[in-house]
């Protein structure tokens, strides 16, 4: 008995290596799908500095190829938490980025959960599990994916067992299996949940590492139900829903990373079509997200919370702060978080994001005029 317990504890714990999830996922074909960039027709871009170093090829601009994170280069993309303190304090300074603990997490997605249950009477049916896993839900700057996808503790690295992960795939993976009693229908509301659960970033590296989490996720969580892992042909089809789901976004801007809006209500001359082919641009333009129930694609930028092209049940997140600062001896970066929640509730009724609190006391960087409408307090 105690050595079947600290057998069970030992795979509870198993370190979760993103290098070894990458090299499976191009053994299975899935790895190329996974860095698709949809909006554009090409990969993600890197979109961060942190690996110029390497070459011309692993600047920010350029898209991430297979050879550069496999083989010789595996080490290139690691979970954040594995990085050199000194290291990870300066991706934390100067590229906004922030890592949310598991504990966190787990409040704030309580917290939404049972808003949206209250408000759609979830447990008056036997069914109402099909509601919460068809339910869309989006995490803004998304990261790693900590609120969607639990496999280990963001901030620490600790691996979380199945059983105990939080995130809102888990969620509904975990219904799903009290739910289903087949491997088929398990798959198919699988499928499901994948489709419902969305998040945009702007580094590649992170956003290659979240859709990697969400995969193996899904492979994990069957095998834990008690049946056989992925297929090959399960392993593709799900990761062409993971590289729409999870897209490359510039949050302020609504266009993919480096982009910006196309000139609207251009006059066409009479010899456009003829040198159509001839691009002055690769098409980086407003990123686009699929709706899944209509099977359109859809700019981001034109989704509101009132509009009928799509929905979410709610928005969740630990957006930046503030701009990213230019130089070690920058005194002062102008605030951002303001743009973002004012971006999540043009899509969404329902909100949830870490902020700094000092606009409730209209006081901080942020414009007086949006302190007091956020405080409901006459311009």
């Amino acid at each position: 008995m105690v050595e079947e317990a600290a057998r069970d504890k030992d795979v509870a714990i198993k370190p979760i290596y993103i290098p070894e999830d990458i090299a499976l996922l191009e053994q299975v074909g899935a790895l190329e799908i996974l860095l698709k960039d949809h909006s554009t027709g090409g990969n993600i871009v890197w979109a961060t500095g942190g690996y110029a170093l390497q070459g011309l090829e692993f600047e920010a601009q350029h898209q991430i190829q297979i050879e550069q994170i496999t083989g010789d280069n595996a080490q290139n993309i690691r979970k954040r938490a594995q990085k050199a303190k000194d290291e990870k304090s300066v991706l934390t300074r100067k590229h906004a980025e922030v890592f949310t603990p598991t504990w966190i997490c787990k409040y704030m997605i309580d917290e939404a959960d049972a808003a949206w249950m209250e408000d759609v009477g979830y447990g008056n049916s036997a069914n109402d599990w099909k509601k919460y896993v068809e339910s869309p839900r989006l995490e803004i700057t998304c990261g790693e994916a900590p609120y969607l996808v639990n496999r280990y503790d963001a901030e620490t690295g600790e691996p979380v067992a199945i059983e105990k992960r939080i995130g809102m795939l888990d969620r509904k993976l975990q219904k799903i299996t009290e739910s289903t009693k087949t491997r088929q229908t398990w798959i198919k509301w699988a499928k499901v949940a994948l489709q419902s659960i969305y998040g945009y970033e702007f580094q590649g590296d992170n956003l290659l590492i979240a859709r990697v989490n969400s995969l193996m996720d899904i492979n994990e969580h069957i095998v834990a139900a008690g049946y056989k892992g992925l297929t090959k042909e399960e392993w593709l089809e799900l990761a062409d829903v993971v590289s729409w789901n999870l897209w490359q976004m510039d949050g302020l801007t609504k266009c993919v990373p480096f982009g910006k809006p196309k000139p609207e209500n251009v006059q066409l001359s009479l010899f456009d079509d003829l040198f159509s082919e001839q691009k002055d641009d690769d098409g980086r333009g407003f990123a686009l997200v699929r709706n899944w129930e209509s099977n359109e694609d859809i700019e981001f930028g034109c989704i509101t919370r009132r509009g009928k092209q799509m929905k979410f049940d709610y928005i969740i997140g630990n957006p930046p702060y503030q701009e990213e600062q230019e130089g070690d001896n920058a005194t002062f970066a102008p605030p951002v978080y303001d743009k973002f929640m004012d971006g999540a509730y043009a899509v969404s009724d329902k909100v949830e994001l870490i902020t700094p609190a000092r606009f409730l006391f209209n006081a901080g960087s942020t414009p007086k005029a949006w302190n007091k409408k956020c405080l409901m307090i006459p311009i």
